[in-house]
């Protein structure tokens, strides 16, 4: 399963309130209505345009992401990383 991002694979939310991808808009589009996949609910919809992008989930997206790659970006020279595998394989 692919994440959700801003670009391409952004979601859109169905009158449910369920959100689907524009990738899996074609798989769930018949009749001019869309299934959702999770409730079942059958939503009117004769193209993706009718669809909103959900920006809400994209903000909460883009604030965790940054978040984590924040978390991510440690200083390496901090951490006294060589000498503990040094001595990890120390010979005795």
């Amino acid at each position: 399963m692919t994440s959700y991002n801003s670009n391409d694979h952004y979601p859109l939310v169905l009158s449910c309130g369920h959100n689907i991808c524009p990738l899996s808009y074609e798989k769930l589009f018949e009749n001019n209505s869309i299934k959702c996949p999770v409730c079942k609910g059958i939503h009117s919809c004769t193209r993706i345009e009718d669809l909103a992008k959900n920006f809400a989930l994209i903000d909460i997206l883009n604030i965790e992401n940054s978040q984590v790659e924040k978390y991510i970006a440690i200083d390496i020279s901090k951490l006294n990383i060589s000498s503990e595998i040094e001595k990890m394989f120390e010979i005795r």
